[in-house]
């Protein structure tokens, strides 16, 4: 077992014994593995922290709640002139965790007093609160070790980011010096510093609520979209806009492999499921899958992959104004270059 202070082996198997006991969730491992224990060795009493896991596991992870048919996903919108971006803010309604979505580092009081208007929940230290469903191995030493399904815990406030942006300098990392105990979260794929990296498949939790990750790489190799619990909508970030796309001409773009993304992982959901961009530039708000696959200008129907191909390489796009900027310090969560 990797070593925690203060925690000892049997204890840390008698916790693990109650979890498994609960949770059945079959992602990937490798998120929850680092995640527990940085979460453990974080806390100020580790061994309080695994012991309120018992009392938490009903409250905390929608256990026991009653989810109704057609109750929605507490949901905000806002949108940064400047770079024309959207941030999202999502809650549970009843337990009021809640996620934010692309923050922008120049509107982060604003973020911030959105979250104190909703009386929204900023959990610390060592009170649990859901955030990634995963698989996990833990290891007991001897060889010895076992592999059970979990949703996972860990104190945060998440802060998600859909690709390392190129116009904008994330919130991230401002957010994070003003109040502790938020987390960031960006693909493993991006290769971007952050607290969590998710992978497709793996769920980021909110209360009851959860956004599935999918992988939709080809304006960054990095790109993944948040697919509501109930598929009600889709936060796409840049790979689909409304009646465009995100370019593909840098960070390891690539239209190809933009268009299968497209058709394989936003183009399979449900007709009626809300396309939520990352930006916008002519004052619209929000698509339908619907709708773009039927007519979106350079992904609809009519579209072959080679026509797409051709739109993609004549775009004649100038060279973004802040990419020199904003990449290396998104790479590094929101963190200014110190130097």
């Amino acid at each position: 077992m990797e070593e925690v202070k203060n925690v000892s082996q049997s204890k840390f198997d008698t916790s693990f014994l109650t979890i498994y006991s609960i949770f059945a969730v079959p992602y990937s491992y490798t998120t929850c593995r680092m995640t527990f224990l940085t979460t453990l060795r974080s806390a100020s009493n580790p061994h309080q922290t695994l012991a309120k896991y018992p009392s938490y596991r009903f409250s905390s992870m929608g256990v026991g709640k009653i989810l109704r048919k057609g109750e929605a996903i507490g949901f905000k919108q806002l949108f940064d002139k400047t770079s024309s971006t959207f941030t999202y803010l999502l809650c549970d309604t009843s337990s009021k965790d809640a996620v934010i979505v692309d923050p922008v580092d120049v509107q982060v009081d604003r973020d911030m007093k959105e979250v104190t208007d909703l009386g929204l929940k900023l959990v610390y230290g060592s009170k649990l609160k859901p955030c990634i469903s995963s698989h996990v191995v833990w290891d007991f030493g001897e060889g010895s070790h076992c592999e059970p399904p979990f949703s996972l815990c860990l104190s945060s406030f998440l802060l998600v980011n859909t690709h390392a942006h190129a116009d904008h300098i994330t919130g991230t990392g401002i957010l994070k010096q003003k109040i502790g105990g938020f987390q960031s979260v960006i693909s493993k794929a991006s290769q971007a510093n952050a607290d969590l990296h998710v992978e497709p498949g793996d769920r980021i939790m909110f209360g009851a609520r959860s956004l599935q990750v999918r992988a939709t790489p080809g304006h960054t190799e990095g790109c993944v979209s948040y697919v509501a619990d109930d598929e009600s909508f889709v936060l796409t970030g840049d790979t689909l806009l409304i009646q465009g796309c995100g370019r593909t001409d840098f960070q390891g773009g690539s239209a190809d492999t933009l268009y299968d993304s497209v058709y394989s992982q936003l183009f399979t959901l449900p007709a009626s499921t809300t396309v939520y961009p990352g930006h916008d530039y002519s004052g619209r708000f929000s698509s339908t899958i619907g709708k773009e696959s039927e007519t979106n200008p350079r992904l609809g129907k009519e579209k072959t992959k080679d026509e797409f191909l051709d739109i993609m390489k004549n775009l004649k796009l100038s060279y973004p104004k802040k990419i020199d900027v904003a990449v290396p310090a998104n790479m590094r969560c929101g963190v200014p270059d110190v130097e």
